[in-house]
């Protein structure tokens, strides 16, 4: 996934999930492990899922799209952060870093990464 998909992905999300702080980590080398595991008794076979992070060890994916400190650690991987702002409007979140676009999404934190994400491509 490249940052204009995640772009999109964020631009068009109507519910808070999870794997978009998954797209938002396998921008910055995390990978998503996927075993197949044995459920025995005649059953079916399961998967079992564990994300990798950069240097390869099982770790806990960010959440970067509910805490606004963890997206605000991204915006600043992505570009200078000099000013931004983050807040709820009817039900979406906005934000905006240094003078790009407000962004909106699903929380404000995710807003945040988007704008991050934007200027990043600026």
């Amino acid at each position: 996934m490249n940052v204009e998909e995640v772009i999109t992905i964020l631009d068009e999300a109507v519910t808070p999930e999870r794997m978009y702080d998954g797209y938002i980590a396998t921008l910055f080398g995390w990978r998503r492990h996927v075993a197949i595991i044995d459920s025995g008794a005649g059953k079916p076979p399961g998967k079992k899922v564990t994300w990798l992070n950069p240097d390869e060890k099982p770790a806990v994916v960010p959440e970067y799209t509910t805490s606004l400190e963890t997206a605000l650690e991204l915006a600043n991987q992505l570009v200078s952060v000099e000013s931004w702002a983050a807040c709820w409007v009817n039900g979406k979140g906005r934000a905006q870093v240094n003078d790009g676009p407000v962004c909106v999404s699903v929380t404000p934190a995710a807003a945040l990464c988007l704008a991050g994400l934007k200027a990043s491509l600026e």
